[in-house]
């Protein structure tokens, strides 16, 4: 699935991640963050469409303007939370 972001986080592991000595270039930072669906899969019709608003953890290079997400990393957001977070949906404490 291919969803816009509209929030995405920093957290220990992107900071971590970053160091030369830990991991080789080149590091994607972010792993969490929001927004809405704007590609879908054939195979996971039944569980989401276009332009439903979901959220994430564990999905590399979410500080990107677009991520590409395997479906059991997503989660739906309710409709309240809609559709600005102060901070992504799955990283808060």
């Amino acid at each position: 699935m291919q969803i816009g972001v509209a929030a995405s986080g920093i957290n220990f592991i992107d900071v971590y991640g970053g160091r030369a000595c830990t991991r080789s270039r080149p590091v994607r930072a972010g792993q969490g963050g929001g927004r809405e669906v704007i590609a879908i899969g054939a195979d996971v019709a039944d569980r989401f469409e276009l332009g439903d608003v979901v959220a994430w953890a564990d999905v590399h290079g979410s500080h990107s303007a677009i991520v590409n997400a395997d479906a059991r990393r997503l989660v739906p957001v309710p409709e309240g939370l809609r559709p600005t977070w102060p901070q992504p949906p799955c990283c808060k404490a």
